[in-house]
């Protein structure tokens, strides 16, 4: 009696029919193909824009880079304020007595984001403001309002629309100081949606 006997190697050997028949056929085994399927894109990152790496007080602000935002100030004289904010620090600019000015920060991204609100402070005027949302240079939303004085502290100004995909986002305050003395405007807090 002959016994038939399995053997395992690379290649699987079929036989064809029994023990003692024809020679073994050879046959690839089936590939395993892994699995390339990009799964669900990763949940949106909030972050608010709090001007942390600012350190020096009343250092001119131009610019800086933060939760994957570039962030610009134009129109006016900004400056850091390391010993105030919500909280500290935060960034400002002021005008001298009987003077009105416009300060701008401009928040830009390669990629899309949303605005959620940003904080404004006065030291002892109304806050003018404008907000504004694009993308490629056209407006998708713009709130306007003048904030009631705030007193030295900081108003919440949230978006109007906060699902909004946008690459850019400028915020634009007034500064218009009393006749009797200087006044600094300024914003803390941007937040966004990546």
């Amino acid at each position: 009696m002959r016994i038939c006997h399995s053997v395992v190697s690379v290649l699987l050997l079929v036989v064809a029919s029994g023990c003692g028949g024809s020679s073994p056929t050879r046959t690839s085994p089936t590939p395993v193909v892994a699995d390339t399927s990009v799964g669900p894109p990763p949940p949106p990152l909030s972050c608010v824009i709090g001007f942390d790496q600012l350190r020096v007080n009343h250092a001119a602000f131009t610019t800086q880079a933060e939760c994957g935002v570039t962030i610009t100030a134009s129109d006016a004289s900004w400056q850091a304020v390391t010993t105030y904010g919500r909280p500290a620090p935060f960034v400002w600019f002021t005008v001298p007595a009987g003077t009105t000015a416009i300060g701008e920060i401009t928040v830009t991204s390669s990629g899309p984001f949303t605005f959620q609100s940003v904080d404004i402070y006065s030291s002892t005027t109304k806050i003018p403001y404008e907000i504004r949302g694009l993308v490629n240079g056209a407006a998708i939303f713009t709130v306007q309002g003048i904030q009631g004085n705030t007193f030295g502290a900081f108003a919440t100004i949230a978006s109007p629309s906060p699902t909004a995909p946008i690459d850019a986002l400028r915020i634009r305050l007034t500064n218009p100081a009393a006749p009797c003395c200087a006044n600094p405007v300024g914003l803390d807090n941007i937040r966004v949606v990546r």
